[in-house]
């Protein structure tokens, strides 16, 4: 091999090697902490993930309750590393407290293929007076407001507020007066962009330690343990502008309840065991209706019960059924999808969906991929896609450099052959993709789709979309195995018979630059570089060098000094 062909290929194999191969620092893996808050619609997650530079990023996935499994489709949003301590879904929507006390509110997107990426700054709401964040909230589905619990000196700035603005507007109605001095907190509301304030609380919530709110078809409903009685369940309803404690006690410590959530005129309260040897827990639903409290049949994966790690799990609503999120720790994740070595690794997350009165799921879990934790590499998608380029554009150079022959003299064809015409180039070339596509496309395709639960039905493009960006890289490497498989297609039949099943159905055959069948070693080269169909959009571009080139020669053609002909 004379020394210039040896630096080509050693330049593109080395340049293949660096991209495809390096390794990358990786950023240390995401806290345990899961978050979720759903409804009738949407089930809303979100967690922290480390970002390239180390540092910790929330992350918000939604899903939709039209689907059996719970698949969470990650939401496109600028970078924040602020707290939520507390948010609850309305209409579809997610309408989250930063610690600071702003008030925003995330939404599913309509379009994900023209829609814009989202900042938490898109859709900003009213603030609570002094940047308060409520003690408790939850959404009123039945009239599309929120019901919150704050101090009484912000439910006062509240009443004062609105006066304010009455006064200025003499023809608007005029507020009612609300005495606010039987309690320390008081019960408001936000609806159409515009809080008000109830009601007091009852005194007995004055010293709450904890405390869950809900609302049902019949109202509001309050749940809370007291300091002096903190294994107490107190439990209130507000009916007729008043409130009214509940009789039935709840057979449950206060402390064990991991979510509060209704359906209809049923109160549910998830419950969890005392953490077992390996400090895993299983959870329990517990029903309030028709005042009485029933216990459900704890959630099952299989034939066994769930068990999982608290600090490392949520639970809520979506749609008719129970939600848990969790993370892959524990027997339990094993059990279920994906039940290999992956799922008992902390950063890999699941979900699932069961029956309000618990039992067995509704179907298998399904990993949330949106909230993996798994590291990312330091380099950054726009540093490597440079680099990338740098390199190309030095290869390309010592190519044109190298075979600068090819550009201003023709290369010999053998006899009763000329020069393959572009248009059957480039039919042949669609005849092999489909070739290898009915092999390749059930074996990663499917499984993909599959994985992320999407259907051959009318949402079809819409779940496709969402799956793809929370799975960037799964589609990837998927497509650089099915290139590579590509790859070893075209190798074996040149190699053989001299051409590819596309191309013998056109009359066309490969020969190198002396009108004979190319070694060995030339056609592997020329079908490892196939730039024009790599996973890296930015190398499209250069298969504009088979139209500009005198012998009609693709950027593989000219590394491995080859020429494809056509029968005249």
């Amino acid at each position: 091999m004379s020394q210039p062909a040896f630096f080509i290929r050693f330049l593109t194999v080395a340049w293949l090697a660096g991209y495809f191969l390096t390794p990358s620092a990786y950023a240390e893996p995401a806290p345990p902490a899961i978050h979720l808050a759903g409804g009738e619609e949407v089930a809303w997650a979100w967690r922290f993930v480390a970002t390239t530079e180390g540092k910790p990023q929330l992350v918000f996935a939604f899903a939709d309750a039209r689907d059996d499994a719970p698949h969470f489709y990650r939401l496109t949003m600028r970078p924040t590393s602020a707290e939520v301590p507390i948010a609850a879904e309305r209409d579809g929507d997610l309408h989250i407290f930063f610690k600071d006390g702003t008030h925003y509110r995330l939404r599913v997107p309509p379009d994900l293929a023209n829609a814009p990426q989202m900042t938490k700054n898109d859709f900003p709401e009213l603030r609570l007076p002094d940047g308060r964040v409520p003690v408790a909230l939850c959404a009123d589905e039945t009239q599309s407001g929120l019901y919150a619990i704050v101090p009484q000196n912000t439910a006062q700035a509240i009443i004062d507020a609105v006066k304010k603005d009455a006064d200025a507007d003499t023809n608007g109605p005029r507020p009612a007066d609300i005495d606010l001095s039987s309690g320390k907190f008081a019960l408001v509301r936000y609806n159409e962009s515009v809080w008000s304030t109830v009601a007091p609380l009852p005194p007995e919530f004055d010293d709450h330690q904890a405390c869950w709110l809900v609302c049902t078809d019949k109202g509001v409903q309050l749940l809370f343990a007291r300091k002096p009685a903190p294994s107490e369940l107190l439990h209130a309803r507000r009916a007729s502008d008043a409130w009214a404690f509940v009789k039935a006690s709840a057979p449950t410590d206060p402390a064990a309840i991991v979510a509060a959530c209704t359906f209809d005129d049923t109160v549910v309260l998830i419950t969890r065991s005392e953490p077992d040897g390996e400090k895993h827990v299983t959870l329990t639903p517990l029903l309030f209706e028709n005042d009485a409290w029933q216990t459900g049949e704890t959630l099952k994966l299989g034939d066994e019960q769930l068990r999982i790690d608290p600090a490392a799990s949520a639970a809520g609503r979506l749609g008719e059924y129970l939600i848990v999120a969790w993370a892959g720790t524990g027997k339990a994740a094993a059990d279920g999808a994906n039940a290999d070595a992956t799922a008992n690794d902390p950063n890999n997350v699941y979900a699932a969906r069961w029956p309000i009165g618990g039992g067995a799921p509704r179907a298998q879990p399904v990993a949330i991929i949106a909230l993996a934790g798994a590291p990312e590499p330091v380099v950054s998608e726009r540093s490597r896609q440079l680099l990338t380029l740098a390199a190309m554009t030095i290869m390309l150079v010592v190519v044109m450099l190298r075979r600068r022959d090819s550009f201003i003299t023709d290369l010999p064809v053998p006899e009763g052959y000329v020069l393959a015409r572009l248009s059957r180039r480039f039919l042949a070339l669609m005849i092999d993709l489909i070739a290898v596509g009915i092999v390749v496309y059930p074996a990663l395709a499917i499984s993909w789709m599959a994985q992320n639960g999407i259907r051959l039905d009318e949402r079809f493009q819409e779940q496709f979309l969402y799956a793809y960006t929370q799975d960037q890289e799964g589609v990837f490497w998927r497509w650089l195995i099915a290139v590579a498989v590509f790859a070893l297609y075209g190798i074996v039949f040149e190699a053989t018979l001299g051409a590819t099943p596309g191309k013998l159905a056109l009359r066309l055959r490969v020969f190198d630059d002396h009108a004979k069948k190319p070694s060995f070693g030339a056609i592997v080269l020329r079908n490892l570089t196939r730039f024009e169909i790599y996973p890296i959009g930015q190398f499209s571009p250069i298969s504009i060098l088979v139209a500009l080139t005198r012998n009609r020669q693709r950027i593989g053609d000219l590394i491995s000094n080859t020429i494809v002909a056509e029968k005249s």
